[in-house]
């Protein structure tokens, strides 16, 4: 049965699910699987958010990548949208990227590695 909706890529796999509800729930696995946690944070007007902490050689915490969730169903809207966004951690100023674009996770981690590693001289 084919979708009348459409749903963030987030992943290489191509699944055709039959509600948002079940892409949520196996989107949340999938994350969980990759090491995030879930949080309703609210600071975007996001609905939740998921994130995960990248750390150095000498295990400190150097990153975060997050996945803020907004679910526009409650406006009437079939959609569910997703931002990524990337965050130093332990510096004196800000510093993040955010990207709204219908990539992967893992692509987006790439993106933040490359992202980290070109700014760290400058920070």
């Amino acid at each position: 049965m084919e979708n009348s909706f459409s749903l963030p890529k987030l992943t290489d796999y191509d699944f055709n699910y039959s509600t948002h509800d079940e892409w949520l729930e196996n989107t949340e696995s999938y994350l969980k699987e990759l090491g995030y946690r879930k949080f309703n944070q609210k600071t975007q007007n996001e609905d939740f958010a998921y994130w995960k902490s990248f750390y150095d050689t000498n295990g400190e915490k150097i990153y975060q990548s997050g996945l803020f969730f907004y679910d526009f169903r409650k406006y009437g809207n079939e959609r569910i949208g997703v931002q990524f966004e990337c965050m130093f951690i332990n510096i004196d100023a800000r510093v993040d990227l955010s990207v709204c674009k219908d990539i992967t996770v893992l692509e987006f981690e790439k993106m933040s590695e490359v992202f980290y590693n070109a700014m760290k001289a400058t920070i």
